[in-house]
């Protein structure tokens, strides 16, 4: 596992859980964002994401419309992409997109703004 945060963003929850666990397994620390996740993780997720030394966690899964309708997640992102914690952006099932266009899941569209967020993610 290299070093630094992996942002994975991911529309389908019960995919994310099962990798989630996967990982647990292996020992690598993990989080995930969606919609079924209580506000106690969200307030966890956010106070790692906003820790001076970045997140215990490695891989963070994230859907898309939770990425897209929260500007405190982006804003704690960017700092972390700013302050080299953030290594990685992998966006998966965007060939739904293409094969199913836009109406799969709109908030794929927000993802292009992360080109020029995190720049050297992969994001491109």
């Amino acid at each position: 596992m290299l070093p630094g945060l992996t942002l994975v963003v991911s529309p389908l929850i019960s995919l994310m859980e099962d990798q989630l666990n996967a990982l647990r397994e292996l020992g690598i620390p993990a989080a995930i964002l969606s919609s079924d996740s209580s506000r106690e993780q969200l307030e966890r997720v956010i106070k790692e994401l906003g820790a001076p030394a970045g997140p215990s966690y490695r891989m963070l899964y994230v859907t898309p419309e939770r990425l897209a309708k929260s500007k405190r997640i982006m804003t704690l992102l960017e700092k972390c992409y700013a302050n080299r914690l953030l290594k990685r952006l992998v966006i998966d099932e965007v060939h739904c997109c293409s094969q199913w266009g836009h109406d799969f899941r709109t908030d794929y569209q927000f993802l292009g703004i992360m080109r020029n967020q995190v720049p050297d993610s992969g994001a491109g």
